[in-house]
């Protein structure tokens, strides 16, 4: 859920696949009974306020690895324009690329993880690389550390982890050991 029109008969959700990045703003007519996709490709969106007519919708959209910017449009998220630059000193920086890499854990379950790529990565090169483990979601939004790790020239992952509750150690290990193995098997870590 993002936000109700001020009649109370338009519902705003968010959207987020859970295989791919791809994401965006839906919006529920309650009158018509029918979902419109409002914005729908690889940026996150979060944040939706409109205002009270509904006629104008401010939120914010971050491409990728990037921090979010404010962005400013109708309520039904046309003729978006950027308002607010959230880090323009970051326009010169140049980030490597990041990719979502699936694998199969211990257990035999698709899982996803988050790739952080130097950016002057070259294919074929084993990198150092460092796990940062968090949940069974993945999202390739900026993240200063993480960045700032894989500045220095090291591959950063983010591996799924399927907790169980007791047993997170295991949890991870299963997580963690086969996304490390699938990126020493494509040649991107070094083992």
């Amino acid at each position: 859920f993002a936000a109700w029109s001020g009649d109370g008969q338009r519902l705003y959700l968010t959207l987020a696949s859970r295989t791919k990045w791809e994401r965006g703003i839906l919006r529920y007519d309650r009158a018509a009974k029918r979902l419109d996709t409002l914005a729908k490709d690889g940026r996150s969106y979060s944040n939706l306020r409109l205002s009270k007519d509904g006629a104008t919708a401010v939120l914010t959209i971050a491409n990728g690895n990037r921090p979010a910017d404010v962005y400013v449009g109708d309520g039904d998220l046309k003729n978006l324009r950027r308002v607010v630059e959230s880090n323009p000193q970051l326009a010169q920086k140049h980030f490597g690329p990041t990719e979502l890499l699936t694998y199969l854990d211990a257990d035999g379950h698709q899982k996803y993880a988050v790739v952080y790529y130097p950016a002057d990565y070259q294919k074929g090169k084993a990198y150092p690389t460092v796990f940062n483990v968090y949940e069974d979601f993945f999202d390739d939004s900026f993240n200063s550390q993480l960045n700032l790790i894989a500045g220095r020239g090291y591959v950063v992952v983010q591996p799924s982890v399927d907790f169980e509750v007791g047993f997170p150690g295991e949890a991870w290990l299963k997580g963690v050991t086969a996304a490390a193995n699938k990126l020493i098997e494509l040649g991107i870590t070094d083992s």
